[in-house]
């Protein structure tokens, strides 16, 4: 019989509906006791109130409030259990949730599985907690927004959602479970995981990770100190896998869209890089990237016995160390002012190395041609170069650019010793390079498209210009010669005055049309006959057409008119007749040369030294008038195209894919990305934590000469154009004008004649003094924006966040 005892309701019977505490046939309790046989239900648990069901009692239908606590003890049974927030609810029996949705872990709400309790199909919601204790089990549990399951236990097949978080202590284990987009794992030492999937969450572990084949889908998998991974060689695409100090990760396969970062501490081994990108600030050894791939070394870090295949590449930043590398044919290696070069890299012909003057190490050049070094920065330049050579028989040597040395201030070369050159410039001072065996190997002085100079020896290059008595190569005419020139389609004779030589070595880390590749104009690419065989100009270079002059890399269209990219350098002529001429080359018409102040670049072809020649201007001295406004131009752009698509010449170079979609977000002056809250009326708006003090609006870039067509004569890399910028913030709304009135400010491009600016895809904008505490909210006014090129393999930097 039920009854009531010292504040306590025993209940071995049937007792339902009433709230806890409360009174039974007038005597108050504020506990109730369930023994076998007994049935408690209906009833509402509230403050102070608790229920506990002994082996064979049971509960149904309860609900419990903020404060209340309902326990479930071995052998006990209960049903259609209601939490409320703040509720607790103690099990140490088999309870199965299926079918009772009810029983949720909300805001406050604790749900505890105690030693031989068992739960399944529960969940944990807003703020509310599952504690599985040490003997306990949870099965089948969905753990999403705010919710928490803490595991000193064991739980199985365990999906965590956006916004949830699993915590498994020492002894505690977890199986069979999903970490989906948003949701969060942490796994401490002496805790076991086994066949988990990482499906767009983190992962964040003590203990190695043991996962379902394929079960890296994407998100983040941190490996903390004493784990040792390894042997991924099928990721899913989004994939990061951050390496804190003490760990490790060795021979594993990052491929496209997927990142690994090396903290300061980590190490990895026998990383394959193909399409994905490593960032090292810890140490990596035996790292191969291709397709795409990118090793990233940041301050502190050190990569050695790297090897950089086609179409990858390493990037050192300052304070940075690169080890023994290999660098082969078609790649890329760039090191920062502050970088450090460790060993040999070993450089094929075709490769592209960008180097400080300070980086130290050697650079070994693979074969003859090799002209893909270059040599940033001021002072002597500290590496050893090696295999520098020349093939007189092929009339080719390899190239090595200094970018802070131009070529017209070179006074004399001389050898202290066999094995270094000093260039002594005009101003006194000189710059020695230290090649090895360098005063038997020949040299030219050349410039690239930058002037600057470019210590190499050259090959020749053909075009055959017409003249009365037939064509005649370019490189055989001098002063005193005659061509035929045109005027309104009537052919003269014009005598040459003027002819040299320049010479171009390819940069191919620029744009294709500053980069210096040559323009080939296939046979008939213009009209039957035109020009009679192919023809290669630099991009510069004037065509004849409609009565203007249009340069040839306006008319690029990846068919019959296209960059020719097997060339890595190359000399190229021109000739200068008494006054600007419309002349023919190849059948095609094109033009002489008009000194606008560039004539040093080249080397005279006679003993005719010309002083104080005054520079001439396409305006006032050129024969036709020189159009790159895309109206007329455009027009002529696809008459051309038009023809190569009718005569089926072989697509040459894909056309660019675009997208319209600007990513555009912020980065704050912590280095935290911020995205868009909405937008509204093209204003996009961005909450602003207090401590931040000025931001950089980051975004997809790319020149419209090359989203648009190359008969958009704009080749700034544009990000978006802004606006109007407000921000409001501790009450006040402040207009920002710093993008429309400061010149030099980081990012920006000009002004425009309307008050609006582009960002170049990185731009800086100060917000001013903040009050501490507060949220700002910044509006920034797009403009315009896009469309973007979508590069064939995207430039990849794993960011590491600060452990």
């Amino acid at each position: 019989m039920s009854h009531v005892t010292n504040g306590v309701l025993y209940v071995d019977d049937t007792v339902n509906g009433g709230t806890n505490p409360g009174s039974f046939y007038t005597s108050s309790f504020s506990s109730v006791s369930v023994s076998s046989g007994g049935t408690y239900g209906s009833a509402s648990i509230v403050s102070g109130g608790t229920v506990v069901v002994q082996s064979g009692g049971s509960v149904f239908n309860d609900t419990v409030s903020s404060g209340g606590v309902l326990t479930i003890s071995a052998g006990g049974s209960g049903s259609y259990i209601s939490l409320k927030a703040g509720a607790t609810f103690n099990i140490g029996t088999n309870y199965d949730n299926q079918h009772m949705t009810s029983l949720t872990a909300l805001s406050g709400t604790t749900i505890n599985v105690l030693s031989g309790g068992v739960l399944s199909n529960a969940d944990a919601g807003s703020q509310g907690t599952i504690v599985v204790n040490k003997g306990g089990t949870l099965r089948n549990a969905i753990i999403s927004s705010g919710g928490g399951l803490a595991v000193n236990g064991t739980t199985s097949n365990t999906t965590v959602n956006h916004g949830g978080v699993m915590s498994v202590a020492s002894g505690g284990t977890a199986s069979g479970g999903t970490i989906n987009a948003g949701g969060s794992a942490y796994f401490a030492a002496g805790a076991t995981m086994s066949a988990l999937t990482l499906n767009g969450g983190t992962l964040d572990t003590y203990v190695t990770p043991s996962l379902v084949a394929g079960g890296l889908i994407s998100g983040t998998l941190i490996l903390e100190s004493g784990v040792s991974d390894g042997g991924y060689q099928k990721l899913g695409s989004g994939v990061t896998i951050n390496l804190k100090s003490g760990a490790s990760l060795s021979n594993s396969t990052i491929g496209s869209g997927n990142k690994v970062g090396i903290y300061s501490g980590a190490t990895a081994s026998g990383l394959v890089i193909s399409g994905g990108g490593v960032s090292v600030a810890g140490s990596a050894s035996n790292t191969t990237a291709i397709s795409g791939g990118v090793i990233s070394v940041t301050s502190g870090g050190k990569a050695a016995g790297n090897t950089v295949s086609k179409g990858g590449s390493a990037i050192v930043a300052s304070g940075g160390t690169l080890g023994t590398t290999t660098v082969q044919s078609g790649a890329t290696l760039s090191a920062a002012d502050g970088a450090t070069i460790s060993g040999t890299v070993t450089a094929a012909k075709g490769a592209t190395l960008t180097i400080p003057t300070t980086a130290g190490g050697t650079i070994d050049l693979q074969g003859n041609g090799n002209v893909g070094l270059t040599i940033t920065g001021s002072g002597n330049p500290t590496t050893v170069i090696s295999g520098f050579s020349e093939d007189k028989t092929a009339g080719t040597a390899d190239g090595i650019t200094l970018t802070n040395v131009k070529t017209a201030n070179v006074a004399s070369v001389t050898y202290p010793d066999a094995d270094h050159v000093t260039f002594t410039l005009k101003d006194g001072s000189a710059v020695t390079l230290n090649i090895i065996g360098v005063q038997n190997v020949g040299y030219t002085l050349a410039s690239d498209s930058s002037g600057d100079l470019v210590y190499e020896v050259c090959f020749l290059a053909d075009t055959l210009i017409a003249g009365p008595n037939g064509n005649i190569a370019v490189q055989d005419l001098a002063p005193g010669d005659t061509v035929t020139s045109y005027r309104d389609g009537q052919a003269y004779s014009s005598t040459v005055s003027w002819a040299g030589k320049a010479h171009c070595v390819v940069r191919p880390e620029k744009a294709d049309d500053e980069a210096g590749y040559p323009v080939r104009i296939l046979e008939n690419a213009i009209a039957l006959g035109v020009p009679f065989q192919d023809m290669l100009v630099t991009s510069e270079h004037c065509l004849f057409l409609d009565g203007k002059f249009i340069p040839a890399r306006m008319l690029v269209n990846g068919r019959s008119i296209y960059y020719d990219k097997s060339f890595t350098s190359y000399d190229y002529f021109h000739i200068e007749t008494e006054d600007h001429s419309v002349i023919m080359a190849n059948g095609a018409l094109t033009e002489s040369y008009l000194d606008t102040g560039n004539r040093r670049a080249f080397e005279q072809k006679s003993n005719v030294f010309m002083f104080g020649q005054k520079a001439k201007s396409w305006e006032s001295d050129a024969a036709a008038a020189l159009t790159v406004c895309r109206d007329l131009v455009e027009p002529l752009y696809r008459q051309i195209e038009q023809r190569a698509q009718e005569l089926q010449f072989a697509v040459q170079a894909p056309a660019a894919t675009t997208v319209t979609e600007s990513d555009l977000h912020l980065v704050s002056d912590r280095g935290h990305r911020i995205q868009p809250l909405r937008t509204v009326d093209n204003r996009v708006m961005f909450m602003i934590p207090s401590d931040v003090s000025s931001v950089r609006i980051v975004s997809n870039s790319s020149r419209p000469a090359d989203a648009i067509g190359p008969f958009v004569d704009d080749r700034r890399m544009l990000g978006v154009l802004i606006g109007d910028v407000s921000f409001f913030d501790s009450g006040v709304t402040v207009n920002i004008k710093t993008h429309l009135t400061k010149e030099n400010l980081s990012g920006w491009h000009s002004v425009e004649h309307i008050p609006m600016r582009w960002t170049n895809g990185n731009a800086y904008l100060p917000l001013g003094a903040r009050l501490p505490g507060g949220i700002g909210l910044l509006a920034i006014k797009v403009e315009a924006a896009g469309p973007y090129v979508v590069a064939p393999a995207d430039d990849v930097e794993v960011a590491l966040k600060t452990a």
